[in-house]
């Protein structure tokens, strides 16, 4: 397994964002959006929490209110699978494509989506999801 250049492990070739990596040591499913500007610069981050290990529930409607309010260009979004398990579930591609559709609707594009695990991370736009 590849590592970044901070030891960590890495599962593909795009590197997971240092806001996304306390995802890799929580025992339960949380959401984290990140917000940019035009050159890529953080605007602003928001957190959805949950207590199940298997599902977070991300209100579009926040991520949206969110992106207008702080004038996003862009998003990245990341999630966790308390798992080892990488793979993307059908939920997990459905809520991107119906996220991804949102955002272009409002001029935010959606850069990637991350899942992270204790093991690693991959990346929707690198498997062809987005």
């Amino acid at each position: 397994m590849q590592r970044s250049s901070d030891g960590l492990p890495e599962t593909g070739k795009t590197p997971l964002p240092n806001a996304f990596e306390p995802l890799m040591h929580l025992h339960t499913e949380m959401a984290v959006a990140l917000f940019l500007d035009g050159e890529g610069n953080s605007l602003g981050i928001q957190h959805h929490a949950s207590d199940r290990v298997n599902l977070v529930d991300v209100p579009i409607r926040s991520i949206v209110a969110m992106a207008l309010q702080v004038d996003a260009h862009f998003l990245l979004l990341a999630h966790n699978h308390p798992s080892t398990r990488l793979e993307p579930s059908r939920q997990d591609v459905a809520f991107t494509r119906k996220l991804f559709m949102t955002l272009d609707g409002i001029g935010v594009r959606l850069l990637d989506h991350f899942i992270v695990c204790p093991t690693g991370w991959t990346s929707f736009r690198e498997r062809g999801l987005l």
